[in-house]
């Protein structure tokens, strides 16, 4: 069964979902969806995902439309359970979900501002 990610490779969140589906053997395509470039997509997304209030990632298949990236892995995720990044009992599961949410609050945001920052100074630099 196939999926698409919206989203785009330097987002955070869109890279740590393709790393899911990797890790899970998801068949996974990705359809560049980006905020801030001319035509890539960003207004039709914002329309088909209203519910998204114009955040990245979304992924779409299989009946299944769902936005934010820790409901997004966890689905990847439990579709096969491959990798088990669930966990193996309940207490695990809880645990893995905390650190998803902990991750998804915290370290995301810095990582998306030190990737703007370096995309914003490369050009400069060349």
């Amino acid at each position: 069964m196939s999926y698409t990610l919206y989203g785009f490779e330097q987002n955070t969140r869109t890279r740590v979902c393709q790393i899911t589906a990797k890790y899970e053997g998801v068949d996974l395509k990705i359809s560049k969806v980006h905020p801030y470039e001319k035509d890539a997509g960003f207004e039709p997304y914002v329309e088909k995902f209203p519910h998204a209030q114009g955040k990245i990632p979304a992924l779409e298949g299989a009946g299944v439309s769902i936005t934010e990236c820790v409901a997004i892995c966890h689905y990847l995720s439990s579709i096969a359970n491959k990798a088990n990044l669930l966990g193996s009992s309940k207490e695990e599961a809880a645990e893995v979900l905390q650190w998803m949410v902990y991750l998804n609050s915290e370290l995301c945001p810095a990582l998306s501002e030190q990737c703007v920052l370096f995309h914003l100074i490369l050009p400069s630099l060349s």
